[in-house]
C-alpha cells in the first residue's frame, strides 16, 4: 500500500503518466473504495507537491510578468478571491489535466490552503469516476449498471461545474 501511495504521489507530483492508471490499479489491488481512497489522498498529496515547487520556482517570474498586463492582473485578482471554487470544479472534471491545474494555482494568488482543500474536495468524484470506468471496463462487468451510471454522473458532473461557474461569473461580473 506505502509503494502504491508513493507512486501515485509521484505521478500526480511530476504530472506524467495519466493518474488513472494508477487510480485504476489501486482499485483492483485494494477494491473500490480503498483504492479511490487512496489514490485521492496520494494525488491530493502529489499535487501539492508540485504546486509547492512550481510557485518556490516560477511565481516570481509570473507575477513580472502579470504585472506587465491589466488583463493577467485581474485573472490574479480573481484568483486570489475566487479560486478555491474555480479549482475545486476544475479538479472535479474528470480526465482534466492535473499538471495545468497544478500550474494554474501555482502562478496564481491562489492560497495553498484553498489549493489543498480545493484539491482534496475536488479529487474525489473525478478520481472516483476515472477508477470504477477504468476498473469496470478492466474487469469486463457482466451487469454494465454502474459504469452507465458512473459515466451518466461524470457527464452531469461536468455540466453542473461549467453552468456552476458561469452563473457565478455572471453575478461577480
Amino acid at each position: 500500500m506505502v509503494f502504491s501511495f508513493l507512486l501515485t504521489l509521484f505521478v500526480n507530483a511530476l504530472g506524467f503518466p495519466p493518474a488513472i492508471i494508477f487510480s485504476t490499479a489501486n482499485t483492483l489491488i485494494f477494491g473500490i473504495f480503498w483504492g479511490i481512497f487512496l489514490s485521492v489522498a496520494a494525488e491530493t498529496v502529489g499535487v501539492t507537491v508540485s504546486f509547492l515547487l512550481l510557485r518556490f520556482f516560477f511565481r516570481d517570474a509570473a507575477e513580472k510578468i502579470i504585472a506587465k498586463h491589466k488583463t493577467l492582473a485581474n485573472i490574479d485578482k480573481y484568483s486570489g478571491k475566487r479560486g478555491f471554487v474555480v479549482m475545486l470544479i476544475a479538479r472535479m472534471v474528470p480526465y482534466f489535466p492535473s499538471i495545468l491545474l497544478n500550474a494554474l494555482g501555482a502562478l496564481s494568488a491562489m492560497s495553498l490552503r484553498d489549493y489543498v482543500i480545493s484539491s482534496f474536495v475536488g479529487k474525489f468524484p473525478s478520481t472516483g469516476i476515472e477508477a470504477i470506468i477504468g476498473h469496470d471496463t478492466i474487469t469486463h462487468q457482466e451487469d454494465p449498471t454502474r459504469l452507465i451510471i458512473v459515466i451518466v454522473f461524470a457527464v452531469l458532473l461536468i455540466a453542473g461545474a461549467w453552468w456552476y461557474e458561469r452563473r457565478a461569473a455572471k453575478r461577480a461580473a
